[in-house]
């Protein structure tokens, strides 16, 4: 298929997002008090004295936005709020003495009109530059591109970081795909253009506008959620998000705009190049789903909270039933009968509290389904919702960690998904600037333990000797944990000698593992760019990628000449199995490379005729 090559324009901020400035003044803010709408800026300006600003009124701090410095130090300070509503703060230091507060009122952007303007249909942040955008139009005529654009916005910035003109048409009930220009085939196929504006990561926020409006959004502009932002039963981290059958224009308000997507696995291009949604034309036909399809809950939580919501209400009220359908989960298990719900244009959202119950009985996880049906006035989005009740009395297993990281022929973890306690000592430093991610070894081997988030109570030591209740699994071909609960056990502990290879190997992965008499074979990708710097070395004989991560002190070093021994840990990055590609090797610092080591010549002699001799040596040297 012919694609198109969308335009990059220069990063400039958002055309429709007006900025508000307030003056930090003794002992005064001004204005006190202002409307704005949602998606707009408030700027802070120090104008003298020193005022902690804080969120809350009489005081008392609400944590509804973080508190911010206004001194000589720190003059300027930008705030977006991320939904409608009221937002009081005030000056630590002020409030009582001076009255010195102020108050933010966030009113709602127009949202689109129902079925008259194109929305983002589908989102695919898959694996390296598996990545896709697809835009629906629901309107009853061919729309030029050329009036729309999209923007993105990184890591929380405010900024622009990628704008897009489009270009084509769109035909009347039809989709047009934006994919990576380095996406793998069986995407690169799906698409109707290439364009950068796809180089979503999960944290980014995007925006499509007509005009200089924006008409449909994922994510807030000016907020960074960390890694992803939660969706429905997953996030925008390493899943197709594709727009559930109800949703007939785009979103302005990313907390409703969050529960509009179904959820599907990472690399999953099946629903891409064509959209179905319910008719827009005739009657306006309201509509209820589950907010989510897949719900968990502990086993000694109490309930489970499950959501309806009604959109595209009219004048009518729509009755709505639930029934429960035991699954391996019983009605020993949880609490609930057939139940009725009225929903209106005054309530569009009804929760439901599932009572569940917790047993002494060793068990596997066990599930039920919720089935949902209109009664009368309306139709049903997402009609089912599957509840998974985690047991909490099964004892997790205890494992070595060579069998939590057994693979099969594909080189896939056979125990994927498998909740086990590991026991070892972290090796290396944490990789992971907002959470966890570092290597974790026994005797039998090693695994990467990663975790979005920082668990509670634990604080990265190499050294430390740890107890890890957490989950087995694999991203890239690696196998990997993810702690639910880490119990130290012993700090200061020998760290394993790192054990001299020749070769990068599914036995190499998260081990400690030296290297000899290497040399970088061209350092040009050593320059301190992105989350890492990816260079090959060589013995003379075998090459081996070799990455600096941006969390250790080697990153932005100069890249090291000559011939040196250096220590780190194994790694791997494939993308596809079967997973026997991609190993890497990963020093950990500075002091991990040794220069003064002289190379040890096992040096032979064959005479081949009198005059003739051959001398061969240790691979990798160089004279």
């Amino acid at each position: 298929m012919k694609k198109l090559l969308l335009l990059l324009l220069l990063p400039f901020l958002s055309a429709n997002a007006a900025i508000y400035t307030v003056s930090v003044e003794n002992n005064f803010y001004a204005p006190s008090e202002l409307s704005i709408e949602l998606g707009d800026t408030v700027r802070f300006e120090w104008v003298e004295g020193n005022h902690p600003t804080v969120s809350g009124m009489s005081g008392e701090n609400d944590m509804s936005f973080d508190a911010f410095p206004m001194n000589s130090g720190s003059t300027s300070h930008d705030l977006i709020l991320a939904s409608v509503g009221t937002y009081p703060y005030f000056c630590a230091s002020h409030w009582a003495s001076d009255n010195m507060v102020g108050v933010i009122n966030v009113g709602a952007l127009p949202s689109p009109e129902a079925c008259e303007d194109l929305f983002i249909s589908e989102y695919v942040e898959g694996s390296s530059f598996n990545k896709a955008l697809e835009l629906y139009n629901p309107t009853e005529a061919s729309i030029d591109l050329s009036q729309y654009i999209l923007k993105r916005y990184n890591n929380g910035s405010l900024d622009v970081s990628y704008t897009d003109t489009l270009s084509g048409s769109i035909a009347p009930g039809g989709t047009f795909v934006i994919v990576d220009e380095d996406a793998d085939s069986a995407l690169d196929e799906l698409g109707n253009a290439v364009s950068n504006i796809t180089a979503i990561n999960g944290d980014d926020a995007v925006e499509l506008y007509h005009g200089v409006n924006v008409i449909d959004r994922i994510g807030v502009v000016g907020e960074d959620p960390g890694t992803e932002w939660p969706v429905g039963s997953g996030s925008t981290l390493n899943n197709t998000l594709v727009r559930k059958n109800y949703v007939q224009k785009g979103q302005l308000d990313w907390s409703i705009g969050a529960t509009e997507w179904d959820v599907f696995p990472s690399d999953d291009f099946g629903n891409l190049g064509e959209h179905l949604i319910l008719p827009c034309s005739g009657t306006i036909v309201p509509i209820v789903s589950f907010v989510a399809s897949n719900y968990t809950v502990d086993e000694n939580a109490g309930e489970i909270l499950v959501q309806l919501l009604l959109v595209n209400a009219n004048d009518l009220d729509t009755e709505v039933a639930v029934e429960a359908i035991e699954g391996t989960a019983s009605m020993a298990d949880y609490t609930f009968s057939t139940s009725t719900y009225t929903l209106n244009a005054d309530i569009t959202s009804v929760e439901i509290a599932i009572p569940v119950t917790n047993d002494d009985e060793m068990e596997s996880d066990e599930t039920f389904e919720l089935m949902l049906q209109v009664i009368s006035n309306g139709q049903v989005g997402t009609a089912t919702a599957t509840i998974t009740i985690d047991d909490d009395d099964t004892p997790t297993p205890e494992l070595s960690i060579s069998a939590a990281t057994e693979v099969n022929e594909e080189g896939v973890v056979i125990n994927d998904g498998t909740e086990a306690i590991l026991t070892g000592v972290t090796h290396g430093v944490n990789l992971n600037a907002t959470g966890l991610q570092f290597t974790l070894i026994d005797e039998t081997g090693g695994i990467q333990v990663f975790s979005f988030d920082p668990v509670a109570g634990y604080s990265f030591e190499e050294g430390d000797l740890l107890r890890i209740t957490g989950v087995i699994g694999q991203f890239s071909g690696q196998s990997q944990f993810t702690p639910l609960d880490i119990l130290v056990l012993s700090s200061g502990n020998e760290l394993v000698e790192p054990a001299t290879v020749t070769a990068l190997g599914e036995e190499t992965e998260s081990e400690h593992i030296l290297l000899e008499c290497v040399s970088i074979e061209d350092a040009s990708g050593w320059d301190g760019a992105g989350t890492g710097d990816n260079v090959t070395i060589t013995d003379g004989t075998n090459s081996f990628t070799m990455r600096i991560d941006d969390q250790t002190n080697i990153y932005g070093t100069e890249a090291p000449t000559g011939t040196f021994t250096v220590s780190g840990i194994g790694g791997q990055f494939d993308n596809s199995t079967p997973f026997d590609e991609g190993y890497q090797f990963f020093p950990m610092y500075l002091s991990a490379f040794d220069f003064s080591v002289a190379p040890i010549a096992d040096i032979s002699l064959i005479q081949e005729s009198a005059d003739t001799y051959t001398f061969s040596a240790t691979p990798g040297l160089d004279n």
